[in-house]
């Protein structure tokens, strides 16, 4: 039970769980077979440049704040070095290209702590909750039926 820890790996203790993208495909409990009938891992996403910059340029951000950092601040360096990381793994979730790794994105940036999540980009929050489809405001409409008829003026709101 007695586990080292490993100053490069910010003390995580040795043989704690690794989430990065390739170690939560290898969680995946999809059969070969499942995942060749097409769906979410055969549909394809496109992720706008702009959004893989905007991750890329925020882990380079905190690596160069965990780096003035580490020699004052010990904690806050590890807080920047582990944003980091989480912005290239939720970045390599994107680059995969699919609805699959969409969601796996979606999953990943639920599992953040707060401080990290109010780092992430605005532009790329939004288009991973909406799974990578803009929407226009059209989209927020819904028809009414009509067996629920408008009672009262029409022109009340005018």
């Amino acid at each position: 039970m007695n586990k080292k820890k490993d100053p490069k790996t910010h003390n995580k203790p040795e043989g704690d769980k690794d989430e990065s993208p390739n170690q939560l495909d290898a969680l995946d409990t999809k059969s070969e077979q499942d995942q060749s009938a097409g769906g979410d891992h055969d549909e394809k996403v496109t992720v706008p440049a702009d959004i893989k910059k905007q991750l890329k340029d925020q882990a380079d951000e905190a690596r160069r704040e965990g780096k003035k950092l580490n020699v004052s601040n010990r904690e806050a360096s590890y807080f920047y070095d582990d944003l980091a990381q989480a912005f290239d793994d939720l970045r390599t979730h994107l680059e995969g290209g699919t609805v699959y790794d969409l969601k796996q994105a979606q999953i990943f940036m639920t599992s953040l702590m707060g401080p990290m999540l109010h780092k992430i980009p605005a532009d790329v929050v939004n288009f991973i909750a909406r799974g990578g489809k803009p929407r226009s405001l059209k989209g927020y409409m819904q028809k009414v039926d009509a067996k629920y008829p408008i009672t009262g003026p029409r022109n009340a709101l005018n």
